[in-house]
């Protein structure tokens, strides 16, 4: 792993946390539940996600789309604790317990 972040000339990571614990420390009420696909082209995902925000935000509250909050599985899962964070069967992880 560090040998592929060097040849990739990617920073040392600072924290080992996931992405949402690095900007929303204290967590966050969500709206939504998005397991990401990578098969799936990721440009494809959020355009269905605009769509799903455009026509669900009033019945959950929302004035405007942009105030939706989702967990997606990528930002919300710690990377560095993947095995920790998925747990070692379908029934003790986060797809199961949303």
């Amino acid at each position: 792993p560090d040998e592929m972040r060097e040849q990739a000339l990617l920073p040392q990571v600072t924290h080992k946390c996931s992405y949402s614990e690095l900007v929303n420390p204290n967590g966050i009420r969500v709206d939504a539940f998005v397991s990401h696909y990578w098969g799936h082209p990721f440009e494809d995902t959020m355009q269905a996600l605009r769509i799903w925000g455009d026509s669900n935000c009033q019945q959950l509250d929302k004035s405007r789309p942009e105030d939706l909050a989702f967990w997606l599985c990528f930002l919300a899962l710690n990377q560095h604790r993947a095995g920790e964070e998925v747990g070692s069967s379908p029934e003790e992880g986060p797809f199961n317990a949303a």
